[in-house]
């Protein structure tokens, strides 16, 4: 596989070999959506066997065969000549860079969407979608890459920088070079690239990675190889940092060659014990950049220094567990690091907050699925109003899917496959969530912002609490109502008063709140 280079981590302009390569298609009477098919079949082809075939087969419990449409045969064999002669193939992540689809004919022809997105795009919105997303065609999780018509909207519950990382506090400077940045006193991020071909409209970096215009380090290599070595001098003088999160963009687009001189530096840190990296490149489009160099140089790290690796892998739809996914989940699983996944929750993504029963059953088979595969569900993410208000989730509505998902006494899964935390991550760190904030936290409906807004109660360490302020988008009917939680506690209040035990026991044992 050749490495995603420098220039790679440029990213080309918005030209569109997508395009170029469906007109080619046209004597065939093929799609694009029946090329990548047709590559996708023939890849897996040749890597479901061996151990892999099992664990898939295992995993998607539906056997190892991706359910791909089936071309009449005279059109199939047209479509692999075709391929040989242009020497595509699925497993190469040039081909996945290459034909991502970039420019809004791209987007119109693939997906016929209407022409409203053409002025976000053309405003300087950075459009990409990858070949695998479109191959595995969910509606759902297609939306996590189709722009909105808000992306420009400015609006009281929008930041581009809602966790404070890039707050003049928290970055950490060699002179004028940037370094990391820093919100929490053991661990510091360092971001080594704004490059990112995934497409994430809901990025919480959106305004480097989604926005056309800025500048990426041509020499991605060199950049990093600067930058880890005075962060490395900054990490001897501060004893008390034991992690450093590599991340992005895309930190993966860093070549192996890039990575394996950024690692030599971090050989030297006095007093480091984890490397977490950050990525999107197994769920979101590009698990073909996970190749047996890649691990053997993080392997070799990791046993000659002791410095624990690990993958951060971001996830948002059960349908992500592709067997491409599956099979770089294999791999990495094969070294011993370990995944931890971090899942933003989105509104019409993977919560839907006008169909219970699918938010349910969504979130359950992600929590399965990562389960059965042996990844860690780690972090899930609310709050992800960055790149559009369409993504935003009612917090009322989402504590009572936590309730259901997490703290049922009588829970259908394992805890070990349920996230560790549900987290909205703000300026001021990390707030937990639990259902019991449903008693506790004070609501203040704002119809001139357009917003609503919550007091809440954290701990702030020695036995302190604080009160942080939450912000999110007054959503019609489901948090515009400012005595919901007032009702919400005095109904229980009421359960409790009137020997809500007993009740339970005539009743069958259940309550609503």
């Amino acid at each position: 596989m050749r490495s995603a280079t420098e220039e790679t981590a440029q990213l080309p302009k918005a030209e569109s070999d997508l395009s170029a390569l469906q007109h080619e298609l046209h004597p065939i009477g093929a799609s694009i959506a029946e090329l990548f098919g047709c590559l996708r079949q023939k890849y897996l082809r040749g890597q479901l066997r061996g151990e892999y075939k099992p664990f898939i087969s295992r995993v998607l419990e539906t056997g190892a065969k991706p359910q791909l449409s089936d071309l009449p045969s005279r059109k199939r064999k047209r479509l692999e000549e075709f391929a040989r002669k242009k020497g595509l193939d699925w497993g190469d992540v040039q081909f996945h860079l290459r034909y991502r689809l970039k420019t809004v004919e791209d987007l119109f022809s693939v997906f016929h969407l209407d022409g409203g997105l053409r002025e976000v795009i053309k405003r300087g919105y950075n459009l990409s979608i990858m070949p695998l997303n479109i191959a595995i065609g969910n509606k759902d999780l297609l939306n996590k890459f189709i722009p909105k018509k808000d992306f420009f909207t400015d609006h009281f519950a929008k930041s581009w920088d809602p966790y404070g990382i890039f707050n003049k506090g928290s970055k950490i400077f060699n002179g004028k070079q940037y370094l990391a940045s820093q919100k929490f006193k053991r661990s510091v991020l360092m971001n080594i690239t704004s490059a990112c071909p995934i497409g994430c409209v809901g990025c919480y970096k959106g305004e480097f990675t989604r926005i056309t215009g800025k500048r990426f380090c041509t020499n991605l290599a060199k950049a990093v190889n600067q930058q880890s070595k005075s962060l490395v001098g900054h990490l001897n003088r501060h004893s008390e940092i034991k992690s450093v999160i590599i991340s992005g963009g895309e930190p993966l687009l860093l070549s192996n060659g890039g990575i394996k001189k950024m690692l030599c530096h971090f050989r030297n840190a006095k007093y480091l014990a984890e490397l977490r990296i950050c990525t999107g490149i197994i769920f979101q489009g590009l698990p073909f950049r996970i190749d047996e160099r890649l691990l053997s140089i993080l392997g070799d790290f990791e046993r000659e220094t002791g410095i624990k690796i690990n993958f951060n892998a971001h996830l948002s739809h059960p349908a992500q567990f592709s067997p491409e996914a599956l099979i770089a989940i294999k791999k990495i699983a094969k070294k011993g690091f370990p995944i931890n996944t971090q899942v933003p929750l989105q509104r019409n993504v993977n919560i839907f907050p006008g169909e219970w029963q699918k938010t349910i059953s969504t979130l359950l088979e992600l929590a399965r699925l990562q389960g059965a595969s042996g990844i860690r569900p780690y972090k899930y993410i609310l709050h992800m109003n960055v790149g559009s208000i369409e993504y935003s989730l009612p917090l009322e509505f989402m504590l009572k899917v936590l309730a259901e998902l997490k703290y049922r006494i009588d829970h259908p899964l394992p805890e070990t496959w349920q996230p560790v935390s549900y987290s909205i991550l703000c300026k001021q760190g990390n707030i937990l969530l639990s259902p019991q904030l449903l008693f506790t936290t004070n609501k203040k409906v704002c119809k001139y912002k357009d917003s609503v807004e919550y007091r809440i109660p954290v701990p702030a360490g020695d036995c302190r609490w604080r009160i942080v302020k939450y912000v999110e988008p007054l959503l019609k009917g489901f948090n515009d109502d400012p005595d919901s939680l007032r009702k919400t506690k005095s109904a229980f209040d009421s359960a409790l008063k009137n020997k809500i035990e007993d009740r339970l026991h005539k009743k069958g044992g259940t309550f609503v709140c």
